[in-house]
């Protein structure tokens, strides 16, 4: 950014501005959308602007919406009925694997085209909501090198529809497809391995657990939730209780488990989800 408009040295790193949250940015983005709201303390956080939109539930997720968010922290998503992919982050770029199911693995070219044509939409879907960036590779189901060719056209009309702008830069010597896309905000698997991601996912386990939860946490996990007090004020509205919370020295810092859980097996980094 420019420093000058901070009055930073031009060589400093800093915070230019805060970026609108994410309810805000999809507000502006979907002008005449209604904005479900179960938790009426929410409204002083948004803009006075949106208050007209606002329309009080009970809950603001219903099943299905809660789980397809849950199946976005999810390496494996079915695409369609017929075809599944995993997606596979790395330093370096995403990959994404497109497999046909069960029986449908023997199926003729002809039908493996018709389903890898279908399935590009609920792709790039996933690749939206889990705000994947930078350098993607998808590798498409059982499909010869030619025939992967074809669903050209199909993939770029897809991106299309992305406000984000991704490209398809082609298909590499081994078939897969090149895409890139703007990078512009952290990735839902970089921000749910985080610490405040981990101390999130805690206290949704926690809150859904219905009792008296206590917790065991490392010092990463531990730090950020004691951070965050607009998460423990939420916690305990939407709870009626607070979350107790205690350190354990002999857990990695970004793992936390149960209160006098003697298994070794805790939550970590690797999934949302505890296990």
């Amino acid at each position: 950014g420019d420093g000058a408009a901070t009055g930073a040295h031009p060589d400093q790193i800093g915070l230019l501005r805060r970026a609108p949250s994410p309810v805000v940015g999809l507000a502006e983005r979907w002008a005449d959308a209604r904005i479900a709201i179960d938790d009426p303390y929410m409204t002083t956080f948004l803009p006075t602007a949106l208050h007209a939109r606002l329309e009080r539930v009970r809950s603001a997720f219903d099943s299905v919406t809660d789980n397809a968010v849950g199946a976005l922290y999810e390496p494996t998503i079915a695409l369609t009925t017929q075809i599944r992919a995993t997606i596979t982050p790395t330093p370096a770029l995403t990959a994404i694997d497109m497999d046909m199911n069960g029986a449908e693995q023997q199926a003729k070219q002809t039908a493996q085209f018709a389903a890898n044509r279908e399935a590009l939409a609920a792709l790039g879907d996933q690749i939206r909501l889990r705000a994947l960036g930078g350098a993607i590779l998808v590798d498409p189901a059982g499909l010869q090198v030619r025939k992967r060719t074809a669903l050209l056209p199909d993939l770029h009309t897809v991106l299309e529809r992305d406000p984000e702008g991704p490209r398809c830069l082609g298909i590499t010597q081994l078939g897969l497809f090149e895409i890139v896309r703007p990078r512009r905000e952290a990735p839902l698997h970089e921000r749910d391995a985080s610490a405040h991601g981990r101390a999130l996912a805690m206290a949704r386990v926690c809150a859904a657990a219905g009792d008296g939860a206590a917790v065991e946490a490392g010092l990463s996990v531990l730090a950020a939730w004691d951070a965050d007090s607009f998460a423990q004020d939420a916690y305990q509205r939407q709870t009626g209780r607070h979350l107790t919370i205690t350190l354990n020295p002999s857990l990695p810092p970004l793992s936390w488990r149960p209160a006098g859980f003697t298994d070794h097996t805790t939550t970590g980094p690797a999934t949302g989800r505890h296990r």
